[in-house]
């Protein structure tokens, strides 16, 4: 295990006080010059881990900024590293604990799923494929809990109903990217989602299906153990089908979650969105869902989703109890 530039700076930012941990930002944004006198005043071990952290990261920011491994220093990252050698105190890298499981023993990347649900008055058989990668609700080991990707999403169900049995497409993503990298006071990174396929507007008779592209800006915050993690996202989207006026609907509004890890097995995951056509009301789309799984290490995952959602059809309650294997 060789842990990256951005986990070293975690761990030395671990290893510091909170006002040790904000001279080294101070440091980092306005230059050392202004801070020597104040570094003076402290004791030199403090000193140390104050200077491995400012020079870390400029280090990084400096590559991340010029996307090459320029192997020259810049003048600040001299000044750091002068400042540094005159302590005499030798620079220990940090405990970087080796993670639990490697990325490539995680849980494989295809996946199949089986389930029973309601939606509205009707009850379904669902089964769904995804090509690969991740989603929420999948298991954690080898995998980071900020993100979400998967390419070919396939989801199909059968109603069986009376006599309105009747095999109809849920939906086909083509892509899905929720990428919920945290902000704070280091790493200030913008979250986003992206997402495009097909989707089914109704749950009635009419298999009324759109091809959409949703997506959009936001921020995510993470709790300090990683476990926990809140997002807010302002999402867009444009969708075709012959269901909406003149074929078109162009939308916008915010959307909010909340992803937590409970424990080794359980997952969850709370989100609400609403977005609101910029044309007709009566077009507008709502979700409020929860999500939760238990996930063995390597084995099968099994999933309780359900929530509110309102679509062109009006709004309806929707349940679904599904066992996913992963291959």
């Amino acid at each position: 295990y060789y842990p990256s530039r951005y986990r070293t700076i975690l761990a030395r930012r671990d290893l510091l006080g909170a006002a040790d941990e904000k001279l080294a930002l101070a440091i980092f944004n306005e230059g050392l010059t202004q801070y020597e006198q104040t570094l003076k005043s402290i004791a030199e071990p403090r000193q140390a881990g104050i200077l491995d952290l400012a020079y870390e990261y400029r280090r990084y920011a400096g590559i991340a900024s010029s996307q090459s491994l320029d192997p020259k220093l810049g003048e600040d990252e001299r000044q750091l590293l002068l400042a540094r050698s005159r302590l005499g105190i030798p620079s220990e890298p940090p405990p970087i604990p080796t993670p639990d499981t490697p990325p490539d023993l995680g849980h494989p990347a295809s996946r199949i799923g089986l389930g029973y649900g309601a939606a509205g008055d009707e009850h379904f058989l669902q089964i769904d494929w995804r090509a690969v990668y991740h989603d929420w609700l999948d298991p954690v080991p080898g995998h980071s809990t900020s993100y979400a990707l998967a390419f070919g999403s396939v989801a199909a169900r059968y109603y069986a109903d009376g006599n309105r049995r009747r095999l109809r497409l849920q939906k086909l993503h083509l892509i899905r990217i929720d990428n919920m990298e945290p902000w704070d006071t280091f790493f200030r990174r913008i979250s986003w989602r992206v997402v495009t396929g097909a989707e089914a507007l109704t749950i009635g008779d009419d298999d009324k299906l759109a091809y959409v592209l949703r997506g959009g800006p936001g921020f995510s915050y993470s709790s300090g153990n990683k476990r926990h993690l809140v997002y807010g996202l302002v999402e867009a989207e444009i969708a075709a089908a012959e269901a909406y006026d003149n074929d078109l609907r162009l939308a916008a509004g915010p959307s909010i979650g909340l992803l937590s890890t409970i424990g080794p097995h359980w997952r969850l995951r709370l989100s609400a969105s609403y977005l609101a056509d910029l044309a007709e009301d009566t077009q507008d789309s709502a979700r409020l869902q929860a999500g939760l799984s238990w996930n063995a290490r390597q084995g099968p995952s099994l999933r309780l989703t359900g929530g509110r959602l309102r679509q062109l059809d009006g709004w309806h309650n929707e349940a679904l109890l599904s066992i996913k294997v992963y291959f």
